[in-house]
């Protein structure tokens, strides 16, 4: 067995993990990243939609983005068009841009190393904190370090293993082709929602390039066991709403993911180990998209693992501002947020068609804020009182139940 010994080891190389690592190394922190794939996001398991602000503070290539401009929202019998002046969002290149932030990591002195599929962690060893087991190719392989970070994603198997994690109960699958689209307008998004797209979830067109998108569909768990791939291929024959106008549709690639959809986890430090990501449960309760909250907490999670190295003190009260730190940020947000998808799942179509109308008197911005999920509290008081039918609406109805108390 080949044994490593670093300052901080961190599993997953995805958003969170990457740049964790890079945060940790720029500390000057010796770091590993321990990646299962055999390649930097050789398996694409998101659509890549986030907001455009936080990419453009990251220098990220222009090609690595396509911006959105305009969000169509369709449900069976209703549209929903918001159109901003500038764009609100983009869709990520998500191969390259993992491979961006990679390649940033690795360029701070961080070891990417992959293939190694983490079994297990546990406290102790030699010499060290924390011992993280992977197996490999070449055989088994064990990380030593005084502090880990598990962005492992749905499986949070550092978290579990050190048992500070529970296992998912609830989560969302999806499956899309990225696909050649013979007629596609590359600065709108399209969102489908109501039954006839998804028993638990909505199906979307996420434009990359031009003539290129993703088309996909996410079904929550435990709500429908329906396969979200089969749901996939009857919408591509029966081509509903947004997808008759597409034009010829020619697959290029296919992507399967889960994402945890159940909320933040309360508790995501322990001694010498950190979640981030999805492993802590930082996505958008309403969206299931994650990629800014991954970046902005895998940086935090790797300077406190940076100063706990640094300073030999890798406590749970140590690393405990990270937490302190990211539930200040979105903790209230999330929460209301759940409120918001618990309604959604439990509307008919003609309830979703309801929804979408309510939303029409609203400024496209003020309406991508709550998509978003940022609920300003004194502004969407003020929506509501500016448009009595909001608050007949079930996803207001929540958002002022959340408001209250949340």
């Amino acid at each position: 067995m080949a044994t490593y010994e670093f300052d901080a080891l961190v599993v997953g190389g995805g958003p969170a993990g990457l740049s964790a690592a890079s945060a940790a190394a720029k500390g000057g922190a010796r770091v590993a990243v321990i990646e299962k794939a055999r390649s930097i996001a050789e398996t694409v398991r998101t659509s890549g939609v986030t907001w455009l602000p936080g990419i453009l503070e990251l220098g990220l290539p222009r090609d690595l983005y396509n911006p959105i401009r305009r969000w169509e929202i369709f449900s069976t019998g209703n549209e929903l068009v918001l159109e901003a002046p500038e764009p609100e969002a983009c869709v990520l290149d998500v191969r390259g841009f993992y491979q961006f932030l990679a390649k940033n990591a690795a360029s701070l002195g961080a070891e990417i190393f992959l293939g190694a599929c983490v079994r297990s962690a546990s406290y102790g060893g030699a010499r060290r904190g924390v011992s993280v087991t992977a197996s490999a190719p070449g055989g088994t392989l064990e990380f030593l370090g005084k502090v880990v970070i598990d962005a492992s994603g749905l499986s949070t198997v550092v978290g579990r293993s050190l048992g500070f994690a529970e296992r998912w109960e609830r989560f969302g699958v999806g499956a899309e082709y990225e696909a050649y689209v013979e007629r596609l307008d590359a600065e709108a998004l399209a969102l489908m929602v109501g039954r006839e797209y998804s028993p638990a979830g909505y199906a979307w067109v996420f434009p990359v390039a031009e003539n290129r998108a993703r088309i996909g569909v996410g079904i929550g768990r435990p709500e429908s066991g329906e396969d979200p791939f089969e749901r996939l291929k009857r919408l591509l024959i029966e081509r509903p709403g947004p997808l008759g106008k597409l034009g010829r549709i020619c697959p290029i690639e296919t992507h399967l993911g889960a994402v945890p959809n159940q909320g933040p986890r309360g508790c995501t430090v322990a001694d010498g180990a950190l979640l981030a990501g999805d492993s802590a449960g930082q996505s958008n309760p309403l969206l299931l998209e994650g990629i800014r909250f991954a970046i902005k907490f895998g940086e935090k999670a790797g300077e406190a693992a940076g100063r706990a190295a640094e300073g030999s003190d890798a406590s749970k009260a140590a690393l405990g501002e990270y937490e302190t730190f990211w539930k200040r940020e979105v903790w209230r947000d999330f929460q209301i947020g759940l409120k918001v998808q618990r309604e959604w799942l439990k509307l008919s179509d003609r309830e979703w068609d309801e929804e979408l109308e309510a939303f029409k008197p609203l400024p496209a911005k003020d309406a991508l804020e709550i998509f978003e999920c940022r609920f300003q509290t004194r502004k969407l008081l003020g929506l509501v009182a500016r448009h009595a039918g909001l608050a007949r609406s079930r996803t207001f109805s929540a958002i002022l139940g959340g408001l209250a108390r949340p």
